[in-house]
């Protein structure tokens, strides 16, 4: 039994090593061929998209180079970041970021949604279910203000159905039957003050048309008294 039980022990050892050692030697085997791609990480493109612009080759093991699957992923357009993981004996693991959208520009050639760059990214609107606030062209104050609000104050970020710039540096979000204003890109500070009384005048019932932001260290308010 011993004697067993060391064969044992030195194959698992030797088929470890090989592994270790000699991915290359390992590629041609159809056992280690590629039969499954989990992919992580995916919101807003299509998974066939992203297996098709893989290029995987039909007789592809998972010991191929995973690096160049890798950066084949990163080319995407719409994808900022891929890693690919070896998962035994026939799993591919891909983890992606993907650049989030923050508005709909509207121009002559229709509605297209941006990042937080203000660069187009190729998400089909109606598959990914993009609801974001429209702008008017791609207006990167408007963009870096939409961008701040998502990322620090996502409830007034998905409230908000669209941006304008009035003047040089006015930001207007404007929400169901309320306007949001600041002056340029607003601060996390600025959208936590804004956000703290959204929550109040909703509380008492008060009838705000204007949350106005502009001045430091207050929020002026404007109700509707007709």
């Amino acid at each position: 039994m011993k004697r067993v039980a060391g064969i044992t022990g030195a194959a698992v050892f030797l088929m470890v090593t090989m592994v270790a050692l000699s991915p290359f030697a390992l590629r041609h085997l159809d056992f280690f061929r590629v039969r499954q791609i989990e992919i992580v990480g995916l919101q807003y493109l299509s998974a066939d998209q992203v297996v098709d612009s893989l290029h995987l080759e039909p007789n592809r093991t998972i010991f191929h180079s995973i690096r160049t699957l890798a950066d084949r992923a990163a080319k995407i357009p719409g994808i900022t970041d891929a890693r690919v993981e070896r998962r035994l004996p026939g799993t591919l693991r891909l983890i992606l970021t993907e650049r989030a959208p923050v508005a709909f520009a509207v121009g002559d050639s229709g509605v297209v949604p941006l990042d937080a760059e203000g660069r187009p990214v190729p998400y089909d609107p109606l598959r990914a279910k993009l609801d974001l606030p429209l702008i008017r062209g791609a207006d990167s104050l408007l963009v870096r203000a939409l961008a701040m609000a998502r990322a620090a104050d996502p409830l007034l970020f998905d409230a908000t159905e669209a941006a304008v710039r009035q003047g040089d540096s006015t930001v207007v979000l404007s929400l169901d039957g309320q306007q949001v204003l600041f002056e340029g890109v607003p601060t996390t500070e600025q959208l936590a003050a804004v956000a703290s009384v959204r929550e109040r005048v909703t509380d008492e019932g008060r009838p705000v048309t204007v949350i106005d932001a502009r001045f430091e260290g207050m929020v002026i308010v404007r109700m509707d008294l007709s």
